[in-house]
This record gives C-alpha cells, structure tokens and sequence, in this order.
C-alpha cells in the first residue's frame, strides 16, 4: 500500500472491522422465525455476565392447607403462603367471602362476608380484593424482593478464505464471490443464533478452558417455568395451560415443530364438512382458543418433536456485548489467500421464565 501524507480516514485502512450487524438483523430467513419475531436488540449488555432483576408474579391463588368448619374463625394455607397477604384482603373459599383481620404465620384470621361454610383441605383460597375502613391505622405489609436472573455471553463466528486465483478469475454469476460467501455464513450464523436461544444450556466456566454459552428458553423454563409430562389430549393441555395462568402466566402463543402441530390442526376434524367440489385437501390452524385466550401456534424447525413452549415473546430479547455486534474483519495476509473472519457474542434475556411452561407430549 502506498504511503498517506496528511490526515487518514476510514478508506486508506484496509484492515477495519465492518460491522454486519445490520444485515443480520434485517435477514429474514424462513427457519429463524423467533429471531424474525422478536429481532436483536439495539440495548448491548457490558458485561459477559448479564444479570437482570425480576419482579415477583402477582400470586391470587394458593391452597386450602388443612379442612376448615363454619364458624371456625381462621384459615390455614399452604406453607408460605401466608405473607402473600394482608390485613383488609377479601379472599373467596369456593361459595364463601371472607376478610382477613390478622395474620399469624400461615393461619389467617377471617370475619365472614358472604355464606360461611365448612371446607375441605386443599380448595383454592382466591384473593378477590382488598377493603379497608376509614382512618385506618398502620398495618404492616407485604414486600416482594425481586428474583435476580442472570445469563452469559456466547461468541458465534465462522471464516472466510479464498485463493488470490479464485478471486481473480470470472464467474458465470455476476456477483462478488467473497462477499456472498459473508452473506451466506450470516446466514449459518443467525440460524445457529436462533437455535442456541431455544436449546441453549448455560455454561458459566470459571476461566478461559472451555467457551461460554448461553442459556436458551428451554433451559430457563426447565429451571424456572412450569413444565408439564402427559399424553395428548385437550383435557390435559388445558390442565397445563391452567397451571401457567394460576402462576400469574400471559398465555398468548405456543411454540412447537410443526410436527407437533398437527395435534391442533386434527382437533374437531370429525366436524368437518367438505364439499364435493373442494380441491384442497388437508387442515391449517394457526391459532387455539381456550378459557385462558386466544393463543397463537407458531412453529420452528429448532423446537424437538412433542414440546410445546408456552411463552410470551415480549419477555425476550437477544443483546449483543457492547462492542461485539456481529462484525466482519479481515485477517493477516499469511500467504496468496484472502482470508477474514465474522464474530459476534450474544446473550438471551428473559424475563419471568416462572410465567412460561413447556408441555412435553409422552
């Protein structure tokens, strides 16, 4: 290269990293449909351990802990429980209303509202409201700390290396053959990027003997989320949709492989009626509704066959590491090559992973 007299700018350095980022962002590739969805996020994280913070779901629900008699005065719930509420809370047992006015531990003391009546261990003691009477004096409350997640950063990169000749000599396609083989590795790389935030497992080494990864949304869930092992069948899947709204989960879409999916596209099929004249054979649902909403069913060729992922996808986000937007940089001319390479390092946040589940089909 010859020599720069004066100032020297970005086009007299040839060997400046060229981020490519955007171009990753904006492939929209038919098997990367959750990157498609949810995107990368502009926010980068400083730190190649990323920890967030929390909030508590709201619990409304918790379990009768041992059988109550009409005139009893008091309710015992489930362990624990008990610091869920708060003096003046009106909760509902099956047919009955009652108010709390003390707390002692698990056992609430409650004067009746509404039909008092003996029940059985193990209903559900709903919390319906809270009722507090004029110049009411200070009672103490209940503070929820907030749950601290963390996950780490994981660096996906792949090379590119041509001959001097192979760049040299005319193609049939009128296309720059080293830049398409960088737009072809994006490609590879978003598509292992998308599978790493699915099936990632967590791996946090202590020093530099082995790489780190990141944890993906099924390994969160496996930790945190509710999960569920059944056979198939509407019953049960309701069941497990239950558990997730009773834990404070919004339900509104299902993740699976398409596999998977014809569950739903055979339900009711025994309703169908075609017509003699129809040409087109064959079922699509792309949505389920059920007393929980209505649910979206979306598919990726990532997700195993027989797991249903029900997640929020807002909860998600894919950050870079400050500085490490997937970029493409040449490397050191060692010979008649043309050689670089493209690295990123990512990390998956997701919130409340306690409001998602998976359904594994036995």
């Amino acid at each position: 290269m010859g020599t720069i007299n004066g100032m020297v700018t970005t086009y007299d350095v040839a060997e400046n990293k060229i981020d490519v980022s955007p171009v990753l962002s904006m492939l929209k590739l038919p098997n990367t449909p959750l990157l498609n969805a949810i995107g990368i996020s502009n926010e980068t994280v400083d730190s190649t351990r990323y920890e967030w913070w929390d909030d508590v779901l709201p619990v409304l629900k918790v379990k009768l802990a041992a059988a109550y008699t009409a005139g009893g005065g008091s309710l015992t719930v489930e362990t624990g429980a008990g610091k869920k509420f708060k003096v003046g809370n009106v909760i509902k047992v099956e047919n009955s209303i009652y108010r709390v006015t003390a707390i002692n531990g698990d056992v609430l003391s409650v004067a009746v509202v509404s039909g008092d009546a003996d029940h059985a261990a193990n209903v559900d003691v709903e919390l319906i409201g809270d009722a507090q009477p004029e110049g009411q004096d200070y009672n103490d409350s209940n503070y929820e700390q907030k749950v601290k997640r963390y996950n780490v950063t994981q660096i996906f990169s792949d090379y590119v290396k041509f001959s001097g000749s192979q760049l040299a000599v005319k193609q049939y396609v009128n296309e720059d053959v080293f830049l398409n083989e960088v737009q072809r590795k994006l490609k590879k790389l978003k598509i292992l990027l998308e599978r790493t935030a699915w099936l990632g497992i967590r791996v946090d080494p202590n020093d530099n003997s082995g790489p780190r990864m990141m944890g993906g949304i099924k390994y969160f869930i496996d930790s945190d989320g509710i999960t569920s092992t059944n056979t198939w069948s509407e019953d049960n899947f309701r069941a497990f949709l239950k558990l997730i709204y009773d834990n404070g989960g919004y339900i509104t879409e299902a993740w699976m492989n398409a596999s998977t999916k014809q569950y739903f596209n055979s339900l009711n099929s025994d309703k169908l009626i075609v017509t003699q004249d129809e040409r087109t054979a064959g079922r699509l649902v792309d949505g389920y509704l059920s007393e929980y909403g209505q649910i979206s069913l979306k598919t990726s060729p990532h997700i195993p066959e027989g797991m249903i992922i029900v997640v929020d996808t807002s909860n998600l986000k894919i950050k870079p590491l400050s500085g490490r937007n997937m970029a493409y940089e040449p490397l050191a001319k060692t010979g008649d090559s043309v050689k670089g390479q493209i690295v990123g390092e990512y990390t998956l946040e997701f919130r409340n992973p306690d409001g998602a589940g998976i359904f594994y089909i036995q």
